[in-house]
């Protein structure tokens, strides 16, 4: 939750643009509970408008915040001190990938950015799934040469640079942790 102006990038048509008062809304609504430990909290919705006009969605985001006194004795936001913090829309922050990428690729990509936030292992899973395919597809691996990733990224090695390669690689070990038990980032299996 940002206080206008600033700088921000719409996630639908990419375009950069500065936010100001008439762009951006925040409603409060308080919840009220009286002997739970989250005493003085409310619900925040933020609402962000693309200023493009060939575009003109919005974004939504939800928190739930915490509240404080003003100098004049008034409740309000806590921005320092937020709960938790949902994107409503658009439901992720997946970039709309080109028509020429495979449908199956683009929707594991959209569904490994929608569940970042919730299941960081299965994203890291989809966006490793995500990975072989792109593999599959733009190098044209053929069946007979499939099998795991690390051997089909072997296969190119040759093709790739070092910065890319870098990238691929820690995308593909980052995606074995979530798809093989054994691995952990913490090493407890």
């Amino acid at each position: 939750m940002r206080k206008p102006p600033f700088k921000w990038k719409c996630p639908y048509c990419r375009t950069h643009s500065v936010i100001t008062k008439k762009l951006h809304r925040i409603n409060f609504h308080r919840i009220c509970t009286y002997s739970s430990k989250y005493e003085n909290i409310g619900i925040a919705s933020e609402v962000i408008e693309c200023p493009n006009d060939e575009c003109n969605e919005i974004v939504v985001n939800v928190f739930m915040v915490g509240m404080v006194e003003d100098e004049m004795g008034r409740r309000c936001i806590d921005v320092n001190n937020i709960f938790g913090e949902w994107n409503i829309l658009p439901g992720s922050k997946a970039m709309r990938l080109p028509s020429y990428v495979p449908e199956a690729i683009r929707k594991d990509y959209e569904e490994a950015c929608r569940i970042l936030n919730d299941s960081p292992k299965a994203s890291a899973t989809l966006a490793r799934r995500c990975l072989q395919g792109i593999v599959r597809d733009f190098w044209d691996i053929p069946k007979n040469k499939r099998g795991n990733l690390s051997a089909e990224l072997n296969h190119l090695r040759e093709s790739i640079d070092d910065a890319t390669w870098d990238i691929i690689e820690a995308i593909r070990k980052i995606g074995n942790i979530g798809a093989h038990m054994e691995e952990d980032v913490n090493g407890y299996y």
